[in-house]
């Protein structure tokens, strides 16, 4: 269960920096 949650947020997190960081290319 644990294991499953820790997944599920690094992927929202990753999801998440992802979409941050092309905002700053296309920003840049």
């Amino acid at each position: 269960m644990y294991k499953y949650l820790d997944n599920c947020v690094l992927h929202r997190i990753i999801r998440i920096i992802l979409f941050v960081w092309s905002q700053n290319v296309h920003n840049l």
